[in-house]
């Protein structure tokens, strides 16, 4: 039986004398297999502070986790990252899309003005429908249910051949 991830009480006094709390120091010696030595020793890394910039990135707006993904990962500098307003999923597809339309403008236009999503013109397309019928055929919505509804023998108390009352 192996006893290297066994952490006495004494390695916990002298983890937490170096500012290790008792949990870093479990995590390193038994999920990271730190030696124990370097585990009680080493010191914790100290968070990193944003100051005014979080405070002022979220008068504008802007979400602590939206902020720090600007800073850490795309490495932008903090007044920028806080300064700099975000832009909605629709606008930036809407961005993206100019580029990389396949379909005429007006068509999808004409869409949105009769109540038509985007994605429901798009896959109207993908059925083969022609770029006038999808743009102008409105969504039926509930209006299907009641249909279906109604013609169903479950809501008309009609049991089917076969079927157990």
């Amino acid at each position: 039986m192996s006893y290297e991830f066994y952490i006495s009480p004494t390695e916990y006094e002298i983890a937490q004398q170096n500012g290790i709390s008792a949990r870093t120091l479990e995590q390193r010696v038994r999920d990271m297999a730190w030696k124990k030595k370097e585990a009680i020793t080493t010191p914790p890394r100290s968070k990193k502070t944003y100051g005014e910039w979080a405070k002022i990135a979220q008068q504008n707006g802007i979400r602590s986790g939206t902020f720090r993904r600007r800073v850490n990962i795309y490495l932008w500098n903090m007044e920028t990252a806080a300064t700099t307003p975000t832009i909605n999923h629709r606008e930036r597809m809407k961005k993206v899309g100019e580029g990389n339309r396949h379909y005429p403008k007006k068509y999808i236009e004409l869409a949105e003005k009769n109540g038509i999503c985007y994605n429901t013109f798009i896959a109207r397309m993908r059925y083969g429908w022609s770029m006038e019928k999808a743009s102008q055929t409105k969504v039926m919505g509930n209006e299907i249910n009641k249909r279906s509804n109604n013609n169903s023998p479950w809501c008309r108390g009609v049991t089917l051949k076969g079927a157990r009352a």
